[in-house]
């Protein structure tokens, strides 16, 4: 029974591959009629020609990778590092492993060299002109004590940096925390979490996210980000990374750190230690500390007690002496005195 089991067991590929036959012979049809111009960079090409065509690597929108299938005479005229218009229609994929769509092209336009670093230019200067980064920072007067923090991570719920974080709260008593759900390579979404967190019901916002490649941190150098941080009416924090990546939302937010663990332990360093366990560490205090000192002030009586007969014996022995020593001053020093007067 086990074997016939065993036997009818499909690899989770094949059924992909399967699925995605079923899907193109469905749809293929009106995905081939539906037009689409996207912009991508070429990241890779492949040297092999299958079928008059060549698979290329692009990155699209937000550094989202794609597969291009490309006529051969076209691909001649393309260069990594370079960013075209391509025309062309989606289609299903042959593989799972590339994804479930690819793009057929039909056309391609060179726009430019570079543009993520011209984006980024312009996004700088697009930030400074506004005064995006003139936030007064270090705003943080009004938590510093209190005895309780309601904070909002603004981060996606999947993040594994949640539980560190939440780990580092435990050490202070009093902050409770909420997510705000949000999709750390949408700009947009991140903003509107920041917006949305800050005229709400928190103290303070904390924006998180693990580590990754260099083109997973663009997003926070984005303006509409960056603004909702200086328009924010509640203190930021930002820790992303694990390394100090230097985006315009660090320089914007009110405290930056390297990693998210830092950003919550700065959190809980300055709101110090709450009224509840300073309470609690005073009460802890009175307890452990009260009985040894009677213990010893008891030992202290009884000791007292306990010395208190010879130290009378002793006093009585010293006046003995000096009664003693005053009638031989008074009758022997005389007699001494007269000799000495006959002799003479």
């Amino acid at each position: 029974m086990v074997q016939n089991e065993r036997s009818n067991i499909v690899p989770l590929s094949d059924a992909y591959k399967d699925l995605l036959q079923i899907v193109k012979g469905a749809a293929s049809k009106e995905m081939k009629e539906k037009v689409f111009h996207i912009q991508a960079e070429v990241s890779y090409i492949h040297n092999k020609i299958y079928g008059g065509n060549q698979y290329i690597k692009a990155y699209g929108d937000n550094e989202n990778p794609l597969q291009l299938i490309v006529p051969v005479d076209i691909a001649k005229t393309l260069q990594t590092k370079n960013y075209y218009k391509f025309s062309g229609s989606f289609e299903t994929s042959n593989s799972p492993d590339y994804g479930l769509f690819q793009f057929r092209v039909s056309s391609a336009i060179w726009l430019g060299k570079d543009m993520r670093l011209e984006a980024k230019k312009q996004a700088a200067n697009e930030i400074i002109e506004l005064g995006y980064l003139d936030k007064y920072k270090d705003d943080f007067a009004a938590l510093r004590g209190k005895s309780h923090c309601h904070v909002a991570l603004v981060t996606s719920p999947q993040s594994q940096v949640i539980r560190d974080v939440i780990e580092v709260f435990k050490a202070r008593k009093g902050i409770k925390h909420e997510i705000v759900p949000v999709k750390l390579s949408d700009a947009n979404g991140i903003a509107q979490g920041i917006t949305d967190a800050s005229v709400g019901k928190y103290d303070v916002i904390m924006i998180i996210r693990g580590g990754g490649n260099e083109s997973d941190f663009v997003v926070f150098n984005d303006p509409s980000v960056v603004k909702a941080i200086h328009d924010s009416r509640i203190p930021v924090i930002v820790g992303i990374g694990h390394t100090d990546n230097n985006t315009f939302a660090d320089k914007a937010a009110d405290r930056s750190e390297t990693t998210p663990s830092k950003a919550a332990r700065f959190l809980v360093d300055m709101l110090g230690q709450s009224v509840q366990s300073t309470q609690q560490t005073a009460s802890f205090n009175k307890q452990t500390y009260r009985r040894p000192y009677e213990a010893v002030n008891k030992r202290t009586r009884e000791f007292r007690k306990s010395n208190s007969g010879s130290i009378a014996v002793k006093l009585g022995l010293t006046i003995l002496f000096i009664a003693v020593a005053g009638a031989i001053f008074f009758t022997v020093l005389p007699k001494v005195f007269e000799n000495i007067l006959k002799g003479m």
